[in-house]
């Protein structure tokens, strides 16, 4: 369970993976301007979209910890059956945060398809 301490964190993080996302955007916007080759046009565009989940990732990742949050603080119940179902969803969404940052950083082709799985 987590904190409104870990949630005001998280979202501190979570704005500044949006300024990285938007300058990541924006150089490789600065790039295209210029003739690339095919390959590394698209190698870009792939980088480009990355940054782009992971910035809809982080978004739906704080949604989760403020309900977590507001589960602990609050005197909201989920049902035995919900309970482990949010904390399921969490795990699962956590698990592959881990993976797509490590596939990301390593261009690992078996870390992506664990993502996919």
């Amino acid at each position: 369970h987590h904190t409104e301490e870990e949630v005001s964190e998280f979202a501190n993080m979570e704005k500044g993976v949006n300024n990285l996302n938007r300058a990541i955007s924006k150089y490789a916007a600065e790039i295209w301007k210029k003739r690339i080759p095919d390959g590394l046009s698209t190698e870009l565009a792939g980088y480009v979209s990355a940054s782009s989940d992971f910035e809809r990732i982080g978004d739906h990742y704080e949604n989760l910890l403020e309900l977590s949050a507001r589960k602990v603080d609050t005197s909201v119940t989920f049902s035995p059956q919900a309970d482990e179902e949010f904390w399921d969803m969490y795990a699962t969404v956590d698990e592959a945060v881990m993976n797509a940052v490590g596939a990301v950083a390593t261009d690992d082709i078996q870390q992506v398809n664990k993502v996919l799985d």
